[in-house]
């Protein structure tokens, strides 16, 4: 029998997936939307599909796992003792690891939608800066020097190298 702290840990698991399934999807989505998506191995859209479909597929697995481990070691089968309360959401909401993770995701997906519209490159300096600051990896001449130097370098490397088109 799992005492209520390991159970308590098992239902954030299965919320924190459950948010990162929905991203992944919208992921996979937004990326069957850029231009010249299915057309060839070349299209802008697939590096973003690929990593959608394998965010949904980890967290799916890690949602099964976490599923399996919290109903396999009870006996009662009793679906209702495992639904989460308003309590136990906003206690999860309130860890500030858990509210950087959601910004993250909050900052991906506002990259992804920022990406379509504006220059890939002003854009990902500005993504790469703010989630440098978000995470705290990194003094701030760090930050700025590496989200300036990247995206040029990813960009040069995808389209003159690979000669693949950027978004």
């Amino acid at each position: 029998m799992l005492s209520p702290e390991v159970k308590a840990e098992y239902k954030r698991d299965i919320l924190f997936t459950l948010i990162v399934i929905i991203f992944g999807i919208h992921i996979m989505f937004k990326s069957t939307q850029m231009r010249n998506f299915g057309e060839d191995v070349t299209s802008p859209g697939l590096f973003p599909f690929v990593i959608g479909v394998l965010i949904v597929v980890l967290a799916a697995s890690i949602l099964y796992t976490t599923i399996k481990v919290l109903l396999g070691n009870e006996l009662d089968r009793d679906l209702g003792k495992y639904l989460f309360t308003m309590e136990e959401i906003r206690e999860w909401a309130k860890s500030p690891g858990n509210i950087r993770v959601v910004a993250l995701i909050a900052l991906f997906y506002v990259y992804i939608r920022l990406i379509l519209a504006l220059d890939f490159v002003v854009v990902s300096i500005v993504f790469l800066f703010a989630a440098f600051m978000l995470l705290r990896n990194v003094v701030l001449w760090k930050a700025a020097l590496i989200s300036l130097a990247t995206p040029f370098i990813i960009q040069y490397v995808f389209t003159t190298l690979f000669r693949v088109g950027m978004p």
